[in-house]
């Protein structure tokens, strides 16, 4: 781990990729909250990058002349990953995490949830693999479940890049598909559905259009029954 953690004077939490969302997120800790981080290092467990949880938040830390010591990653469980990609986490520091998202109301809902900006697909620069699978009614269902090739997920990334997102949230009134994409790493990037007539919505109900994102849908399905 990085020994200059412990020079951190102050902290600041803000998104995992910069205009992903319409409205910045930052929060500057307080100073007995910086105090409870440096403590919270003892006992960190370094841990494989494989299969991480998605990603959360960033905690930038700094040192007492202002300089950045490093952006570390937070994921849904409450593990950390440093600027190099080596994966902590320790009952002590999920704790503290806990602690500072109930002091600031953090949820995942409004974290993740906030309106994207026409950035939000940024990370799929990151995507590696994912999968389209097909909801099952009843345990007798012969359904759609389909490992994304490279190609797949490289489609992915061009039809999203030019794709709209809506500014306000519909309720998904039917979650017949749903694709999800991954880092290397297997960490979640992504999670999106389609109704029967493949129109495409985030995990938080807004719509995606343009771009070819139905097209991708039709070949991927498709391609899968033939």
């Amino acid at each position: 781990m990085n020994n200059n953690y412990a020079e951190t004077a102050s902290i600041k939490i803000v998104d995992i990729s910069d205009d992903m969302f319409a409205e910045k997120m930052q929060y500057d800790l307080t100073a007995e909250q910086v105090s409870g981080f440096i403590d919270s290092l003892d006992d960190m467990n370094e841990l494989p990058r494989k299969a991480g949880g998605r990603g959360y938040y960033t905690l930038s830390l700094y040192d007492k002349n202002g300089e950045l010591i490093d952006d570390i990653q937070v994921d849904l469980n409450k593990r950390f990953t440093d600027s190099k990609g080596v994966s902590y986490r320790s009952d002590k520091m999920k704790a503290w995490l806990g602690s500072v998202e109930s002091s600031l109301d953090m949820s995942i809902a409004s974290v993740l949830g906030r309106t994207p900006s026409q950035n939000y697909f940024s990370l799929m620069s990151e995507a590696s693999s994912g999968s389209l699978k097909e909801e099952m009614k009843t345990n007798f269902d012969k359904v759609l479940d389909k490992k994304l090739s490279e190609d797949d997920v490289k489609g992915l990334a061009d039809a999203l890049r030019d794709a709209e997102i809506s500014v306000s949230t519909s309720e998904i009134s039917e979650k017949k598909y749903t694709v999800d994409v991954y880092d290397e790493y297997g960490a979640s990037l992504y999670i999106l559905y389609a109704d029967s007539d493949l129109n495409v919505f985030t995990d938080y109900g807004y719509e995606v259009s343009g771009g070819n994102i139905k097209e991708w849908m039709e070949q991927c399905i498709n391609d899968q029954q033939s």
